[in-house]
């Protein structure tokens, strides 16, 4: 048992004393789950709001005095996650979440849209000439391709697409 619900449990039984009680004690012990780290951005997911969402980026990404061959990774893979946000969730808030930790750069996307997994899309036909590949799937390809990892889930009516990169010479 966690040292608060002893405690509570002792204030419970010095608050009740001697007298007769019937039953058992039950006590739920709630643990809170620690506070997600790095910094977050909140926006309403619409054209306008696009410079800032890239702005937030770049400033954190300064701050973290990563090479700019990096930066511009990150800064298409966001701009390509956020375009279609923007253009096909109908999301009504948008949550960019910007960490670092041990050498892996997260960015977290979370957004209250339509249910979407962008990593079911059809792979594109890179090989195809443009005039014969067929509209969409690549933005997504991109990203898979530039990120180390891309990980989708939907949870609590929200839409929720990690991706990480491991940066080289950080632990």
């Amino acid at each position: 048992m966690g040292e608060l619900c002893k405690k509570v449990k002792a204030d419970a039984d010095a608050f009740v004393g001697e007298s007769d009680r019937h039953g058992e004690t039950t006590m739920p012990c709630v643990r809170p789950e620690p506070p997600e780290s790095g910094a977050v951005l909140t926006v309403e997911p619409t054209k306008a709001s696009a410079a800032r969402v890239l702005g937030f980026l770049e400033g954190e990404l300064e701050r973290l005095e990563l090479p700019l061959r990096t930066v511009n990774r990150l800064m298409v893979a966001m701009d390509e996650i956020y375009s279609n946000i923007v253009r096909y969730s109908g999301a009504k808030r948008a949550h960019v979440r910007c960490a670092e930790e041990k050498g892996v750069l997260t960015l977290t996307i979370r957004d209250d849209g339509t249910p979407y997994n962008p990593l079911e899309a059809k792979e594109p036909d890179v090989t195809a000439c443009a005039e014969g590949r067929e509209i969409g799937g690549l933005g997504i390809f991109m990203v898979r391709k530039m990120m180390d990892s891309v990980d989708y889930k939907y949870e609590d009516g929200h839409n929720i697409l990690t991706l990480g990169l491991h940066l080289a010479g950080r632990c």
